[in-house]
């Protein structure tokens, strides 16, 4: 199952910007192209990391690093992101 294999995985990925959570808990990023997916990435940041984020433009690339931790079949994955390139 998808779900067990990925979570605990640390990884690197590179998405477009889809959302920023009001509250500056996460922030969403889905494929780089037009193309549907049914999978986006729940980026979850620190305090420190909240600057980096507030200047983020809508549909900016964004690589972060961090930690898969957890696979939804409605969310898709979460991350917790250690840092932002």
């Amino acid at each position: 199952m998808m779900r067990t294999r990925q979570e605990g995985k640390y990884v690197e990925i590179t998405g477009q910007l889809s959302n920023i959570d009001s509250s500056g808990k996460y922030f969403s990023i889905g494929p780089l192209d037009d193309s549907y997916s049914l999978f986006n990435v729940m980026c979850y940041i620190t305090e420190e990391q909240k600057a980096t984020v507030a200047k983020f433009t809508n549909k900016q690339k964004v690589t972060v690093i961090g930690t898969i931790t957890d696979v939804g079949e409605v969310i898709g994955y979460s991350l917790d992101v250690e840092s932002i390139k």
